[in-house]
C-alpha cells in the first residue's frame, strides 16, 4: 500500500472516532435532559423532608397584676336593688299597684329591704322607700314608698301606704294614700290628713277611718268603724258597719241645704 493510501485509512480512522464521540456526547446531553425532571423532583422532595415545620408561636401570657378589675360602682350597678318577685294573675290590683310603685322607686334609688325570714324587735325609720317582707317588732315609718308583705306588730305611717300582710295591728297613716289589699285585717284606726288623699280597702278594717279625701270599700271588704271623708265610694258587696260623716266636703253647712228658704 501506498503512502497515499495510509495517510487516507488514517484519515478515515480518525474521522471515526471523532463523529463516535460527538454521537456519545448527544446521547449523553439527552440522557441528562431525561433524569433532570426526576432530580428536581427528588430534590424538592429532600428539600420538604429537610424542612422543618415552624414552630408555633406561645400564646402571650396576660399579666394578672394589671388586669382590669370591674369597679366597686359598676359591681353595684349590676346588683339588683331588691329581688324580684314575680305576681300571679290571682293577686289583686293593690298588690300589683304596690310592686309597681316599687320597681318605680328602684329605678330612681336604692330601696331598703327587709328580707323574709329577719326579724326585727324594735322601730324603723327610713327616708326612703321601703319595703318589708320579714317581721317588725315596732312602729315603721318611711319618707317615701312603704310595702309591707311580712308582719308588722306597731304603727306603721309612709308618704304611700301599701298593706298586703295577712295581719297587722297598729294604727296606719300616710300623706297621701293608703291601699289595703284583698284578704288583709288591719286592727287600728287609718288616717289620711293630706287633702285629696286617696284610702282604698280591699280587705278588713277594724277602727276608724278619717281621710280628708275619697275613701273607697271594695266589693270583698268589711270595716268595722266609723268613716269620716271627703266622698265615699262602697262597691256592691261590702259589709260595713259604722256611721259616715262627710266631714271634709266642701258643700259648707249641709243644713243650709234643708231650710225652707221660701218662708223668708
Amino acid at each position: 500500500m501506498s503512502d497515499f493510501d495510509d495517510s487516507k485509512s488514517e484519515k478515515e480512522i480518525l474521522d471515526k472516532i471523532l463523529d463516535d464521540d460527538e454521537v456519545d456526547e448527544e446521547s449523553l446531553q439527552a440522557d441528562e435532559s431525561e433524569d433532570a425532571p426526576e432530580a428536581a423532583d427528588d430534590a424538592e422532595a429532600e428539600a420538604a423532608e429537610s424542612e422543618e415545620p415552624a414552630a408555633e408561636e406561645p400564646a402571650a401570657e396576660v399579666d394578672e397584676t394589671f388586669a382590669e378589675e370591674p369597679s366597686e360602682e359598676s359591681a353595684e350597678d349590676d346588683e339588683p336593688l331588691s329581688a324580684p318577685i314575680t305576681l300571679s294573675p290571682e293577686d289583686d290590683s293593690v298588690s300589683r299597684e304596690a310592686r309597681s310603685a316599687i320597681d318605680d322607686a328602684m329605678d330612681d334609688g336604692p330601696v331598703t329591704l327587709i328580707t323574709e325570714g329577719t326579724t326585727i324587735n324594735g322601730s324603723i325609720s327610713s327616708e326612703g322607700p321601703l319595703e318589708i317582707r320579714g317581721t317588725v317588732n315596732g312602729n315603721v315609718s318611711s319618707k317615701d314608698v312603704l310595702y309591707i308583705q311580712g308582719m308588722v306588730h306597731g304603727d306603721v305611717s309612709a308618704e304611700k301606704l301599701y298593706v298586703n300582710t295577712p295581719r297587722l295591728e297598729g294604727n296606719l297613716s300616710s300623706t297621701s294614700d293608703i291601699k289595703i289589699s284583698k284578704d288583709t285585717v288591719v286592727i287600728g284606726d287609718v288616717r289620711a290628713a293630706v287633702d285629696d288623699s286617696l284610702c282604698y280597702i280591699a280587705g278588713a278594717v277594724k277602727g276608724n277611718i278619717d281621710v280628708n279625701g275619697s275613701v273607697e270599700i271594695g266589693s270583698s271588704a268589711i270595716v268595722k268603724g266609723d268613716i269620716s271623708s271627703k266622698s265615699v265610694q262602697v262597691n256592691n258587696g261590702a259589709v260595713v258597719d259604722g256611721h259616715f260623716a262627710l266631714t271634709y266636703a266642701e258643700i259648707g253647712n249641709i243644713d243650709d241645704f234643708f231650710d225652707d228658704k221660701s218662708s223668708k
